[in-house]
C-alpha cells in the first residue's frame, strides 16, 4: 500500500518497490531517497502541489497530512459573510463576498477579479475590518498611488495615508500614517526602512509587476513580505501569456503551495531544455494548476456579477502633476485676475468669455502635467481590455498615438468620415487594437463603440456640460440592455482646476435627473461664475 504522512517538515512516502512508482516520486518537488538501518523510504517537500499529485497517483494521505489536504482542497466560494462596521459606503454583494473570502483565507489571497469590479474597495474593507493590522503597506504602480489615497479616504476615513515617493528613504514612525503607500520603482530603496515597521499586512497591487524574478522590484517585494502574516496580491491579469508568470505571486501569497520555480516550470509550464538551458514558456497540467489556485484565488468575471452592478460606474482617478510649479504660477495669475473683476453676478456673467479664455492655460497645464502618469494608467488598463479615451485638445491625442502606435486608433476633426469608419471597424474587430482615442465632440457623438466596456476622460469637455459627458459615456453603453455595466473613469489632475470643474459638472448632473441621452444643456455662465466665486472665496482665506 502506498502511504504518505508527515515526517517533521517533510512528507514520508512508503510503498512496495515499483519502478513506475519510483519514477513518479522522483518527479515530485524535493524528492530524496533515504536508507536508515533496514528501512528504505523517500521524502518529498511538503507543498500542496505534492499532495494533489500523490492523491491522483493513488497514495493514501494519512494523519495530520490528511486534514491539511482537506483544508487545502476546500473551495472558497461558499464562506460566511462578515459584518464590516463603520465602513463609509455600501459594498456591492459580490464585494462583500470578496472581503469575506479574504477573511476566510486569513488575509493571504490572490485577488484577481476582472477590471472595474472594485478590488481596491474589497481590500480596504478587509483592512478596515482589522484596525489592529497597522501599519499596513500598499505597493502599487506610481499612477495608482493617489487613487489608493482617494479610495481609502472615501471608504476608510479612520486611517491616515502616507505616500512614499522619494528614492531616498527616511525614518518612519506610526505617527506618519497607518497605511503607507509606495510605488514599485522606489521600493528597493525603502525596503529596509519599511521592514523596521514590522507591517502585519502588505498589499501588492498589480502584482504582475513583480513576475520577473531577477528584477529589483521583485527582490524587494520578496524581502518586504518575509514574516508578514497577511499578504494580498492584486491583479486582473496575474499572468497574461504563460503560467510561469504566476509563480512569483503564488510563492508570495502561499509559499507552501508549490515547490521551486524549476519544479513549477516542469510540471505546469511544459518545461524543456533547448540545448542552452531550461525554458518554461508552455502550459501543462492546467486543470491541476487551477485546482491549486482555487484555494487562494478570488476570481469573478464581469458577467457573473452583472445583476449587482448599476448600468454605469463612474470613478475619479487622481493624477499627479510633474509641472506643479508652472501650474501654481498660472493659477496665481488667474486668481489675481479673478480679484480684479470680482463684483456682482451680472458682472461675472458678462465676463464669461474672458473667464473661459483665462482658464484655458490652467486646463492645458493640468493635462500636460499628468500626461506621463495617465499614459502609464492607460497602458496598465489595456493589458486587460479595450478602452475608449476622450480628449479635448489635439496635443494629448497626438501624444497617445505616438505612445501606443498600432495598438490605437484615432477619431477627431482631422479624420475624414471614411477614416473614422475604418478606425471604428479596426477597434471593433482587431484584438490587438485595444485603444481608441478621440475628441469628445467627434468620438462622443453618434459613434457605436460598444465593443469596449470602459471609457476614460483624459480631459473634461469644452462646454462643461453634464449632457456632453453623458453622451460620450453612452458611446459604450448598450441602451436598453439591462445585463450590462460599464466603467467610466475621470483621470483628473489632483488639486487643480480639473477637480473643481468636475465637481461643478457633477453637481449639475445631480440637479438634472431628467437628462435623456445628453440632449439637455446647462447654463455655462452659471458654472464659470460658480468657479470664479470658488476661487474668490479661497483667495480671502
Amino acid at each position: 500500500m502506498n502511504t504518505a504522512h508527515l515526517d517533521g517538515k517533510r512528507i514520508r512516502l512508503c510503498f512496495p518497490f515499483s519502478w513506475t512508482t519510483v519514477e513518479f516520486v522522483r518527479t515530485l518537488p524535493g524528492a530524496r531517497f533515504h536508507k536508515e538501518n533496514s528501512q528504505k523510504f523517500w521524502t518529498v517537500q511538503r507543498v500542496d502541489q505534492t499532495l494533489i499529485r500523490l492523491r491522483k497517483f493513488g497514495f493514501s494521505i494519512e494523519g495530520e497530512l490528511a486534514a491539511e489536504r482537506t483544508a487545502a482542497k476546500k473551495r472558497i466560494e461558499a464562506v460566511p459573510e462578515i459584518t464590516i462596521r463603520g465602513l463609509k459606503g455600501e459594498l456591492f454583494p459580490f464585494q462583500k463576498q470578496g472581503a469575506s473570502i479574504i477573511e476566510a483565507l486569513n488575509g493571504r489571497v490572490l485577488l484577481a477579479d476582472e477590471p472595474g469590479l472594485g478590488k481596491t474597495m474589497q481590500t480596504l474593507a478587509w483592512l478596515h475590518h482589522h484596525p489592529e493590522l497597522r501599519p499596513a503597506i500598499v505597493v502599487c504602480p506610481a499612477a495608482m498611488k493617489l487613487q489608493w489615497v482617494q479610495e481609502g479616504e472615501t471608504w476608510a476615513p479612520n486611517d491616515r495615508f502616507c505616500i512614499l515617493s522619494s528614492t531616498a528613504s527616511r525614518e518612519l514612525s506610526p505617527e506618519d500614517g497607518t497605511i503607507f503607500i509606495i510605488n514599485y520603482d522606489v521600493l528597493q530603496a525603502w525596503t529596509p526602512t519599511l521592514k523596521l515597521l514590522r507591517p502585519p499586512a502588505i498589499v501588492l497591487d498589480e502584482c504582475h509587476f513583480i513576475m520577473n524574478r531577477s528584477a529589483h522590484r521583485t527582490r524587494a517585494a520578496r524581502e518586504l513580505v518575509k514574516g508578514a502574516p497577511h499578504i494580498i496580491a492584486i491583479s486582473a491579469t496575474p499572468a497574461d501569456k504563460r503560467p510561469i508568470q504566476l509563480y512569483s505571486a503564488i510563492k508570495l501569497v502561499s509559499p507552501k503551495m508549490v515547490g521551486s520555480r524549476f519544479d513549477f516550470g516542469m510540471r505546469y509550464c511544459a518545461g524543456r531544455h533547448n540545448g542552452f538551458g531550461w525554458v518554461f514558456n508552455g502550459a501543462s497540467h492546467t486543470e491541476e494548476l487551477h485546482e491549486l489556485l482555487s484555494t487562494i484565488m478570488i476570481r469573478r468575471k464581469r458577467e457573473e456579477v452583472l445583476p449587482d452592478l448599476p448600468q454605469k460606474l463612474r470613478s475619479y482617478v487622481p493624477m499627479e502633476l510633474d509641472n506643479w510649479d508652472e501650474y501654481k504660477q498660472a493659477e496665481t495669475d488667474f486668481i489675481s485676475w479673478v480679484k480684479e473683476v470680482k463684483g456682482s453676478e451680472a458682472a461675472l456673467r458678462a465676463r464669461t468669455h474672458a473667464a473661459l479664455m483665462k482658464t484655458e492655460p490652467l486646463r492645458q497645464l493640468a493635462v500636460k502635467g499628468k500626461l506621463l502618469q495617465a499614459t502609464q494608467w492607460i497602458q496598465n488598463f489595456i493589458e486587460n481590455q479595450k478602452l475608449v479615451v476622450f480628449c479635448t485638445h489635439t496635443f494629448p491625442l497626438d501624444h497617445l498615438m505616438r505612445e501606443f502606435k498600432d495598438a490605437a486608433v484615432r477619431l477627431d476633426g482631422k479624420t475624414s468620415q471614411a477614416e473614422r469608419e475604418q478606425a471604428k471597424d479596426k477597434f471593433w474587430n482587431d484584438p490587438d487594437t485595444a485603444l481608441l482615442v478621440g475628441n469628445i465632440r467627434v468620438a462622443g457623438v453618434g459613434m457605436n463603440l460598444q465593443v469596449a466596456s470602459a471609457a476614460a476622460f483624459l480631459e473634461l469637455g469644452p462646454r462643461w456640460s453634464p449632457g456632453e459627458h453623458d453622451q460620450a459615456e453612452d458611446r459604450i453603453l448598450r441602451i436598453g440592455q439591462k445585463a450590462q455595466s460599464v466603467n467610466i473613469y475621470y483621470l483628473l489632475a489632483a488639486g487643480t482646476i480639473e477637480e473643481r470643474i468636475a465637481k461643478l459638472i457633477d453637481a449639475e448632473r445631480r440637479n438634472m435627473r431628467k437628462i435623456l441621452d445628453g440632449e439637455s444643456e446647462v447654463d455655462q455662465n452659471s458654472l464659470i461664475s460658480q468657479l470664479m466665486k470658488n476661487y474668490m472665496e479661497e483667495s480671502k482665506q
